[in-house]
């Protein structure tokens, strides 16, 4: 028998260390502690998924991925590295040592699929010969592992009985009771044996379902046989309806029709009546088409005011638009011009000269403009300034004299100071007056910026302003008019096709439509005209028509293929005999009720002999679970009630906890466990999940897994993880639960995890105290000190 203890650990670039070692000193005792977040689950997530090829709560979580693919490994630090495990293990009784571990391969090798959390198959397990050398190293399955511990499974008894996790401390006792069972059943080692038998269960559930279904049928048709007693019917030939190329989608005018029954019939015989009406009602059922159409483009608002809007235009759109944004650049030149801003801003001179005819060479005024950036460059700051400000009086001085155009109470005041003068002459001698007193003050550079500058704009901005402003006059165009163009366009794909419909209504529709290059203000009240004309256009149709048109309408679609052509070549006499052709077919596959009847029974009784030899599986799975079960929870009810009572001391209800079975009886006579209650040691039905406090709880399922590990774990390795057991108990409960461990557990090699620090003292003095081994492992300073 194998007795097989941690005492060192090796990992590699798994979830965040990138590596470290860790001894484990303890034969008896090993504490893990330190700040939460540093390392504690990382330590048990590697024992776990090197013993069992997974972590389990990863792989149960109920986050549903799907089909996602994940770009890195959960598990894997750095992507482009393999990632190790290793554990060397020795045995007490043979004093051997045994070193496996598991490598995943760099993450960035594998696919985005291969890489969801659950997926645990791509780490690969392997023996080596020493802790220290990977050299020659077997590779193993799981058979193999399970052989070198000298255990049945390894995957689910490490799960089930030497590792209570922190997470599920509380998962047994708050489930359901069908949940509960589905716990205990994996606890109890029987998950396999439980679901193959709900699978048997299910299975007879769908085969008494169908049987009942066949059954239903079976009536049914003896009924149909009874109805139709012996009658008669003369052959009638096939003929049909709708010429053949068009049958294929017409189930009622092919010559077999197959499947028929009474159903199917009275529908078939609906379609025909309705294909009997489109003939009597044919030329309204156009009406009302035609209605249906002129009512659809009446309720198109958009598309209706875009043939206003864009009627006229709509090939030139694209040109009206170019020819807009030309006239907003121009706008922008002029005003860069007018206020004498071209060396501080760009003017497009290429532009400029591209479109207008002006009487100076486009060189000449781009050398010139070079010329005056020149001097102005190279004049000094104080100049510059002067010279910017008598560009700026300049500017004041022409906008002085526009306003002055516009408004004919100017009172004569100085804009820059208030001042009121005598007359505007006298305002405009005096700014003329203070800008030559600002050139005195000038550089030579500055001089001749300033000298250029009056010479270039007298003789050829001058020039170029009054064509801009001839062309801008010439080709006036309204933001507005612009705006709504183009707000429109989309609306209408197909102008012509559009403008065609009117013509076919003999709607003429050139009224409505916007001639002139200005905004269209009254659209609203021209729509709205243009809906009544359309109106007038709707045509009379007698009331069948209109009350059944989406019927009419789906045969025409579905039956006719929209072609008024095959409704012409139909007259109320085929559809007669169509009518008659169907009935006669009808006749012909009722005819085989009495066969289909007793192929009915010979399937009713195959499935009632296989409902009994699932019954007699049942049975026996029923059994063996229910022995299997009840001598598991012999063997563990009287150390778990011990060990109950020893973690939570006295509480309100007595000392320890049983396990008892609520049984029921089937109708077979089998004897079903419907659930396992926990319950206190009195006189009460109810479970210890509606009287115990969360902490009780926790120490409640800590016991049930020690009872488990104590009666089942006492083979191929010794080790018990507990993940931080202490959080959720007092002083009192606390000590209990260590000289229980110490006693009854001392055989054990013990992991135990905690964040307090006086907790990881106590329990080293306690263990320490009585001569067993124990180790300490910080494991902040273990995993990230290198």
């Amino acid at each position: 028998m194998n007795n097989y203890i941690i005492t060192r650990m090796f990992l590699k670039n798994f979830k965040s260390v990138d590596e470290a070692k860790v001894e484990f000193e303890g034969i008896n005792l090993n504490v893990l502690d330190g700040p939460n977040g540093f390392g504690k689950t990382t330590i048990y997530d590697a024992i776990q998924l090197l013993l069992t090829g997974s972590v389990r709560r990863i792989e149960t979580n109920k986050i549903v991925v799907g089909n996602k693919g994940f770009h890195d490994h959960l598990f894997s630090r750095h992507q482009n590295l393999p990632t190790v495990i290793t554990i060397e293990f020795y045995d007490k009784i043979s004093k051997e040592k045994l070193v496996l571990q598991r490598v995943l391969m760099p993450p960035s090798k594998l696919q985005v699929s291969q890489k969801k959390p659950q997926d645990f198959s791509h780490f690969k397990l392997y023996k080596l010969s020493n802790f220290e050398n990977e050299e020659n190293k077997e590779a193993l399955n799981d058979s193999q592992l399970n052989e070198l511990f000298g255990m049945e499974d390894m995957s689910d008894r490490f799960n089930l009985y030497h590792y209570i996790e922190q997470e599920e401390s509380t998962h047994l006792f708050k489930k359901t009771d069908k949940d509960r069972m589905s716990i205990i059943s994996r606890l109890f080692s029987i998950e396999e044996e439980t679901n193959q038998k709900l699978f048997f269960e299910r299975t007879k559930n769908k085969l008494s379902n169908y049987k009942n279904q066949i059954e239903k049928e079976l009536n049914k048709l003896n009924f149909e046989k009874s109805e139709e007693g012996n009658n008669e019917f003369n052959e009638f030939p096939y003929k049909p309806l709708i010429r053949q190329e068009h049958i294929l989608n017409v189930p009622w005018d092919k010559e077999n029709i197959k499947p028929l029954d009474e159903k199917l019939k009275q529908k078939y015989f609906h379609e025909l009546d309705l294909v009997k009406n489109l003939v009597l009602n044919k030329e309204d059922f156009k009406k009302e088409l035609s209605n249906e159409e002129l009512d659809k483009v009446i309720k198109s608002e958009k598309k209706l005011k875009g043939i206003i809007i864009l009627g006229h235009f709509y090939e030139d759109i694209d040109k009206i638009e170019k020819q807009y944004q030309k006239r907003e650049k121009y706008e922008i030149i002029l005003s860069i011009l007018k206020n004498r801003e071209f060396i501080q801003k760009h003017v497009d001179w290429s532009f400029v000269f591209e479109n207008i005819e002006i009487p100076i060479k486009q060189e000449t005024v781009e050398q010139r403009v070079k010329l005056i950036k020149s001097y102005n460059d190279n004049s000094n700051n104080i100049s510059s300034i002067v010279s910017q400000m008598i560009q700026t009086r300049g500017k004041l001085e022409r906008d002085l004299k526009k306003y002055i155009e516009f408004n004919s109470e100017f009172d004569n005041e100085c804009p820059l100071c208030g001042d009121s003068k005598e007359s505007i002459e006298v305002l405009i001698n005096q700014i003329n007056e203070k800008a030559a007193s600002l050139r005195a003050s000038l550089d030579v550079n500055a001089k001749a910026f300033d000298n250029e500058l009056e010479d270039f704009y007298s003789n050829y901005i001058e020039v170029i302003i009054g064509n801009i402003e001839e062309w801008l006059e010439k080709n006036t165009l309204e933001k507005d008019f612009i705006t709504q163009l183009v707000e429109y366009r989309d609306s209408i794909p197909d102008m012509e096709k559009a403008k065609d419909w009117f013509r076919e209504q003999n709607i003429s529709i050139d009224p409505y439509i916007n001639s002139e290059m200005k905004f269209v203000e009254d659209i609203e009240k021209i729509f709205q005209a243009l809906q009544k004309e359309i109106k007038r256009k709707k045509l009379t149709v007698n009331e069948y028509c209109r009350d059944n048109m989406e019927e009419l309408k789906r045969v025409f679609t579905d039956r006719l293929n929209k072609e008024y052509e095959l409704l012409n070549q139909i007259n109320l006499e085929s559809i007669k005999e169509k009518k008659d052709y169907i009935e006669y077919q009808y006749f012909l596959q009722t005819s085989l009720i009495f066969e289909k009847a007793n192929s009915l029974k010979e399937k009713i009784r195959k499935i009632k002999d296989l409902i009994t030899l699932i019954n007699g599986l049942l049975r026996v799975y029923n059994d063996k679970i229910n022995a299997h079960r009840a001598k598991m929870i012999s063997d563990i009810e009287i150390p778990f009630y011990i060990y109950s009572g020893k973690i939570i001391q006295n509480h309100q209800r007595g000392i320890g906890v049983f396990i008892k079975e609520e049984k029921v009886i089937e109708a077979t006579g089998e004897v079903q466990l419907k659930t396992l209650n926990f319950v206190p040691p009195v006189q009460t039905d109810h479970d210890i999940v509606h009287s115990f406090s969360s902490g009780q709880i926790s120490s409640t399922v800590i016991a049930f897994t020690l009872a488990l590990n104590k009666v089942y774990g006492n083979s191929g390795i010794k080790i018990l993880l507990i993940d931080d057991p202490v959080q959720t108990m007092d002083e009192m409960n606390m000590a209990s639960f260590v000289e229980l461990l110490r006693n009854d557990f001392k055989d054990r090699q013990l992991i135990l995890s905690t964040h307090e620090d006086d907790i990881s003292l106590y329990l080293r003095y306690k263990f320490l105290k009585y001569g067993l081994g124990v180790g300490n492992i910080n494991v902040k300073q273990a995993l990230y000190s290198n």
